[in-house]
């Protein structure tokens, strides 16, 4: 239980964090806000990030105050990276776009390529995505830690 807690706690600061870049990247004269997403074609960028910041700071609420009728806030995030892994998925197989503007203006203030930007919000995708798969199958019952070592540890 103390790594769902600690988990589900640094989820909510990168959560919040990610929200917060993105909508100040509204305030930005960004020219990534004029475009069209290439995935959802009938949202500009700037609805999509908007939209996208929404999100997540629902989830962000959902961690923090984990109100009894949503249930495991666990399963809300596993939801939410599965759903923002689909999306990466189909923008690398458009052809188009090959980076993600997921952390907003961050590539302009911190002068970073676009790619190495687009590498670290997949880094936190997969931190997503790994933690609150692993807390949702502890919480179904099924012991993650015996079938990894079984895995292993098994002879083909």
């Amino acid at each position: 239980m103390k790594f769902h807690h600690a988990f589900l706690n640094s989820s909510a600061f990168l959560l919040f964090v990610t929200a917060v870049l993105k909508l100040l990247t509204l305030f930005t004269p960004s020219r990534i806000l004029l475009f069209r997403d290439p995935i959802i074609p009938f949202l500009s960028t700037k609805q999509l990030l908007i939209f996208a910041a929404i999100v997540e700071l629902f989830l962000f609420c959902i961690i923090i105050f984990k109100p009894k009728k949503i249930g495991d806030p666990a399963v809300a995030l596993l939801w939410f990276s599965i759903s923002v892994l689909c999306y990466r998925l189909l923008l690398a197989w458009s052809g188009g776009l090959q980076y993600c503007n997921c952390l907003g203006s961050l590539t302009d203030w911190l002068k970073l390529d676009s790619h190495v930007a687009s590498k670290i919000s997949g880094v936190i995708l997969c931190y997503f995505f790994v933690g609150s798969l692993l807390i949702y199958l502890d919480n179904i019952g099924i012991k993650w830690k015996s079938v990894w070592l079984k895995f292993f540890t098994s002879k083909i």
